[in-house]
């Protein structure tokens, strides 16, 4: 009898140690089901992540040039107003800055694959600290950006209406200004009187800032453009790490 009990509780303590087993393994196996699920959906959102700059990267070129241009002719007028004439002659440059005096285009990076990465957690899963760091970097200077756009906007929007009585606008398709691609409307001229222009105290004002704020645009537009460029790096290393395992 002592024999017989004695055997039960071994086959029982067996019995449960295969169930342990069958269980550890099971959970072990959901585990790796999950894990590999999670970084599978990771890596779909790094992907989206490098569409999204990629997108940013092809249309932000043409507007850079756009903006540096007409920061340029800002600073044109400035110092032709200073000297009481057009440096070298340049009337056409002039009247593009006074054409574009309210023109401040943005380019909105994407930014729905990051924000989704951040609400799932799985942005800060990121195995690469310096690739967390990169994006959290290119996205603090777009938010940045952004914030402060209506404040730039509103600036050259006002120094435009300001100069509205002071030049007049028309348009000359026979003697087209270049414009690259951005605006598809016929070709605009101004004329103006330089000394008009160059006595009023306002209008120097105006365009006192509009370089000022012409400048600042172009160089966060510049340094947004670095820092994509940089995280988008190390994006792609990190994408070509998961493609390689």
């Amino acid at each position: 009898m002592k024999l017989t009990r004695t055997l039960n509780w071994r086959n029982l303590f067996f019995e449960l140690v295969v169930v342990f087993i069958g269980l550890l393994a099971a959970l072990q196996v959901d585990d790796y089901r999950q894990q590999r699920e999670f970084q599978q959906a990771q890596h779909r959102y790094l992907v989206r992540l490098n569409e999204d700059m990629q997108l940013y990267l092809e249309s932000t070129d043409e507007i850079l040039g756009f903006l540096v241009e007409v920061r340029d002719a800002m600073e044109h007028v400035w110092n032709s107003l200073q000297a009481g004439e057009l440096v070298n002659g340049d009337r056409a440059t002039f009247e593009k800055a006074l054409i574009y005096m309210g023109h401040l285009p943005s380019n909105p990076l994407p930014r729905s694959a990051y924000d989704e990465m951040v609400a799932s957690g799985m942005f800060s899963a990121l195995e690469s600290v310096e690739l967390q760091s990169a994006i959290s970097r290119l996205f603090a200077t777009h938010a940045f950006m952004e914030s402060n756009f209506a404040w730039w906007r509103e600036n050259v929007l006002f120094d435009e209406r300001y100069i509205d009585r002071l030049v007049d606008y028309y348009d000359d398709p026979g003697e087209p200004i270049d414009r690259q691609s951005l605006f598809a409307e016929p070709s605009r001229r101004v004329r103006f009187d330089l000394e008009t222009l160059a006595a009023d105290r306002e209008f120097r004002n105006a365009i006192y800032w509009a370089r000022d704020t012409r400048s600042d645009w172009v160089e966060w537009n510049q340094r947004l453009r670095a820092d994509v460029l940089a995280a988008r790096k190390l994006l792609e290393e990190e994408l070509g790490k998961a493609g390689d395992g």
